[in-house]
């Protein structure tokens, strides 16, 4: 096995991808699709804080935001759609 594919196989088993498509981040969390796309239409989870768009244009859910996203509390997420809204 080169250095290469060791560093690729041992990064992925100590740390996970921080960017997941709806259908995985859905595995992760519970939240399904319809949730998901919901609270992205209705600004709960703002683009670059939970999510972002891959180049392609796909929707990629940020396990950091969301991780973020949950310990902050709802407070947080109604400045930040007060924010965005402005």
């Amino acid at each position: 096995m080169g250095d290469l594919q060791r560093a690729t196989s041992i990064r992925g088993l100590l740390r996970p991808p921080r960017f997941v498509t709806i259908e995985k981040f859905q595995e992760l969390t519970g939240y399904t699709p319809d949730a998901t796309r919901s609270k992205i239409k209705r600004g709960d989870w703002l683009e670059g804080a939970v999510y972002t768009k891959a180049p392609d244009g796909r929707i990629l859910m940020d396990i950091e935001g969301y991780e973020w996203w949950v310990q902050s509390g709802a407070a947080v997420s109604a400045q930040l759609h007060r924010a965005a809204s402005k």
